[in-house]
C-alpha cells in the first residue's frame, strides 16, 4: 500500500520523496516539476502525464479512508497547494497544466475523504478564479464545477 504510506508521511513515492519533501518545494519547483502532483492527489484512474502516477485500487481507496493520518495530510495538502495558487498568478489564464492539477486535487479528495471536502475545496478555487478577473476557460471552470 504504497500511496497509504505516502500520504501518511511515512513512506516515499517513486523518486523517494515523502510528502513532508514536497511540501517543502518553493513555488519555483511546484511550478516546474510535473510528478509530484500524482502522488499528492492520487486517483483511480492512470494519470496522461505521469507514467509512473500511482492508480488506486478499491482495496487502498478503503485503507485511506480509515486512515486519519492520510485525511488530515490530504486536508494538507489541499491547503498547501491552494496556498500555491493564492500566491501565484500564471495560472489564471486561458490555459494552464495548473488547471488540470486543480481538477486533480478535487476529484481525489472527493474520492478519498468526502463530498463536503471535495465541494469546499470547488468553492474556494471558484472564487479564486471569479476574483482573479481572470481568462480561466469556461471549459476548465466546468471541469471544476463537475469534478
Amino acid at each position: 500500500m504504497k500511496v497509504l504510506s505516502f500520504l501518511q508521511d511515512t513512506g516515499p513515492d517513486h523518486r523517494g520523496r515523502y510528502l513532508s519533501d514536497i511540501w517543502k518545494f518553493n513555488d519555483q519547483q511546484m511550478e516546474t516539476t510535473h510528478d509530484y502532483i500524482q502522488w499528492v492527489f492520487p486517483l483511480d484512474e492512470p494519470s496522461s502525464a505521469s507514467a509512473d502516477a500511482p492508480v488506486l485500487e478499491p482495496g487502498e481507496i478503503a485503507l485511506i479512508h480509515k486512515s486519519s493520518l492520510a485525511a488530515h495530510n490530504l486536508n494538507a495538502s489541499v491547503n498547501w497547494f491552494i496556498a500555491f495558487l493564492t500566491r501565484n498568478d500564471q495560472w489564471r489564464t486561458a490555459h494552464d497544466h495548473n488547471h488540470l492539477r486543480i481538477t486533480r486535487m478535487i476529484k481525489s479528495q472527493r474520492l478519498l475523504h468526502s463530498e463536503m471536502a471535495a465541494n469546499a475545496t470547488r468553492d474556494k478555487i471558484l472564487k479564486l478564479a471569479e476574483s482573479s478577473k481572470a481568462q480561466i476557460s469556461e471549459t476548465a471552470l466546468d471541469y471544476w464545477r463537475n469534478a
